[in-house]
């Protein structure tokens, strides 16, 4: 066997390759829903952290984004740091 595949399983059972359930927790429409929101999620937040860095104010991404004043400061702070670690 040429894999470097590691088994964990998820919540439901300990091993993908031993699991006693038909469908797997990870194959149905909510987990592609929930990839495709998250998707969508790190697209908006480097768009937010792009437009604060041309200059617009925290007031703006919040009406532009449809967020709060703390979500932006979140998301703002989080990017960044993201940025200085990669």
């Amino acid at each position: 066997m040429d894999s470097r595949y590691r088994d964990t399983g998820c919540d439901r059972a300990p091993s993908c390759l031993n699991c006693p359930f038909l469908r797997c927790r990870y194959d149905g429409p909510v987990a592609l829903q929930s990839a495709r929101r998250a998707d969508r999620r790190f697209k908006r937040n480097a768009e937010m952290v792009r437009l604060r860095r041309e200059g617009l104010k925290v007031t703006e991404l919040m009406a532009y984004f449809d967020l709060s004043k703390s979500s932006v400061h979140r998301i703002l702070a989080a990017g960044i740091e993201a940025e200085v670690d990669g």
